[in-house]
Order: structure tokens, then C-alpha cells, then sequence
């Protein structure tokens, strides 16, 4: 992949546009756009440094070679912890439904039940983003 490709999908990836990514390196935005548009083939190291920190990044996937995390690690920060988020709701809710079960609360205890199965649908649709 060429620089541009790998900036442009890190950057969707991120959900972040170069404006937004502007703001959040420090690197002009038309700098920014001539990289997206093969203009500028080779940017300054400085250059890849910024953008790579505004991404959350290392230098190397930004440069002319193929990404080389996982799905999952570059996935936006937010649905990483909208998926840590599940999981844990998910180990609370068996941990109440234990206790109402062994309080013989059955009205709760199948509210939870049900808390628990919605959570682990939601928790599924995260993890299916990573493929």
C-alpha cells in the first residue's frame, strides 16, 4: 500500500477527516490532503510522526508497507471500549442474577436474565465489526 492508502484507511478507520486530523497533529490540512492525494509522496519523518501520534499510531502503517495490527487493534478507541464496556455489564449482570436467583427473587432475576442476553447481542455486533 502507499502512504496515502494506509493514511486514508487509518483515517477511516478512525473515523477522523483531515480537518479533524488537523487540528488534533498539528500538520496543516493542505499538507494533509496533498498526502491523501499522492501529491506529496514522501512527507518529512516529522510529518509521518504527527500524523501517526494524532492516530494513535506507529510511524511504520502509515508508511509504504501493508498494515500490520489486527482488525481489532484499529478499531476506533470508542467501539474497543464500547466492547470492554459490554463485557464487563456482561460479568456484573451474571454476578446480580446469581444473587436474585439464590434470594429466590425470580422477577428480577429474569429481568437480568433478559439485561444479559440484550448486552450479549450488542457485545456480539462489537466483535463482529472486527472481522
Amino acid at each position: 500500500m502507499t502512504i496515502a492508502k494506509n493514511l486514508r484507511e487509518l483515517m477511516f478507520l478512525n473515523n477522523i477527516k483531515a480537518t479533524d486530523l488537523s487540528k488534533i497533529c498539528g500538520v496543516p490540512q493542505p499538507r494533509i490532503s496533498e498526502i491523501l492525494t499522492g501529491k506529496t509522496t514522501n512527507p518529512q519523518l516529522k510529518t509521518l510522526t504527527k500524523l501517526a501520534k494524532g492516530l494513535g499510531v506507529a510511524v511504520d502503517e502509515i508508511i509504504d508497507k501493508p498494515l500490520l495490527r489486527s482488525p481489532v487493534e484499529v478499531l476506533s478507541p470508542k467501539l474497543q471500549g464500547a466492547l470492554e464496556s459490554a463485557s464487563k455489564l456482561v460479568s456484573d449482570l451474571q454476578l446480580i442474577s446469581r444473587i436474585a436467583d439464590h434470594q429466590g427473587n425470580k422477577p428480577m432475576y429474569l429481568l437480568i436474565k433478559h439485561l444479559e442476553e440484550e448486552v450479549e447481542k450488542v457485545k456480539a455486533m462489537l466483535s463482529g465489526l472486527e472481522n
